[in-house]
């Protein structure tokens, strides 16, 4: 599977072969940070906000941290990706904001919004379930994961991801 052009991925890990852990995918918007999208309004705000203006939604990161650390007295690095439909042009902020809250992640994706507008695909850019369940495939066949396979999504975006044969068949647990 190519990595389409609208995704922007990074993966700065890549796990040994003989890896069984767990593997986190969570998403960044509700679920990490309180990003509001009600409004035209809040949503032009969002490119405008530094790390220390985003605020994180309640126990998102203690959360983060003990996932990161795994079970145990010593910590795991359990592996921990990011996907989020913000646009690739917030990608510092959110890793500032990630160094910030002292949250380790190995590899984010980002939706190349500004490419898919000039493409002539601006519909696209609301399109989040298409794009994120291609993320969240595109992550377990690079890392070739024969693992526990852990998804975080909002509440809306989850059902209608968990419904799909895809993530069905890839054996993911899904968590809204």
């Amino acid at each position: 599977m190519m990595t389409p052009k609208y995704l922007e991925r990074s993966n700065d890990r890549t796990l040994a072969p003989d890896y069984r852990g767990p593997v986190f995918v969570w998403d960044i918007d509700k679920t990490y940070l309180e990003t509001r999208f009600s409004s035209a309004r809040s949503v032009a705000r969002i490119p405008f906000e530094v790390a220390v203006d985003k605020l994180t939604v309640p126990g998102a990161v203690p959360l983060l941290r003990a996932l990161r650390r795994g079970a145990g007295s010593t910590s795991a690095a359990v592996p921990l990706y990011f996907v989020s439909g913000s646009p690739l042009q917030i990608r510092s902020v959110i890793e500032r904001k990630m160094d910030l809250d002292g949250v380790g992640y190995d590899g984010l994706t980002f939706k190349d919004q500004l490419g898919l507008f000039l493409r002539g695909r601006g519909s696209y850019i609301r399109q989040q379930v298409g794009y994120k369940l291609r993320a969240l495939l595109l992550t377990k066949q690079r890392e070739d994961l024969r693992v526990g396979f852990g998804v975080v999504a909002e509440e809306e975006e989850a059902g209608a991801i968990g419904e799909l044969p895809a993530v069905e068949e890839e054996g993911a647990q899904l968590v809204a």
